[in-house]
């Protein structure tokens, strides 16, 4: 029941919302149900390592129960034999405080437009928007083309076409 609910959690500073997937009824207590569907590898991993290796997820589920005062009920199926593990959670990874923390101090950072130092799962890098952000620390950064120097590159590009049109 209550599929795609919309529950929210507020700060001064934000409201955040988010969809759940439901409420379910387990040993006839009401859990909020997280349903996450996972690939072959980041499946065998929660399944060795649980929600610690999936902060965005662990993030995510305890916005939803802080908002609602539920237990979790957590079922991580597998795209590729159907897997399903179910977890019950009592308490939520973080609190709501820990929550409203996080995203105050991210609101204040974007207000004042100034990126927040992160660490990022490498695993996980892959399917960030905004990896592009990142400068791993040994990334040597090019030195500034200048007008000459990308004058003399179009130049050489052109002849190259033109060589190539040749042949």
């Amino acid at each position: 029941s209550d599929r795609q609910r919309v529950v929210e959690l507020s700060s001064p500073l934000f409201t955040l919302q988010g969809h759940i997937d439901g409420i379910v009824h387990y040993n006839g207590t009401p859990h909020l149900l997280e349903i996450k569907a996972l690939g072959k590898l980041s499946f065998a991993r929660f399944l060795r390592d649980g929600l610690s290796t999936f902060p965005q997820y662990a993030w995510q589920v305890s916005g939803y129960a802080n908002a609602l005062q539920l237990p979790i009920m957590l079922a991580v199926k597998s795209r590729d034999n159907g897997q399903i593990h179910k977890t019950i959670l009592t308490e939520p990874p973080m609190t709501t405080q820990s929550i409203i923390d996080r995203l105050n101090e991210i609101e204040v950072s974007v207000r004042s437009r100034q990126l927040l130092e992160i660490t990022c799962d490498p695993q996980e890098r892959w399917f960030c928007r905004f990896k592009y952000l990142c400068t791993p620390q040994n990334k040597v950064v090019s030195a500034t083309v200048t007008d000459a120097v990308l004058l003399e590159a179009a130049e050489l590009w052109k002849q190259g076409k033109a060589l190539e049109s040749e042949a």
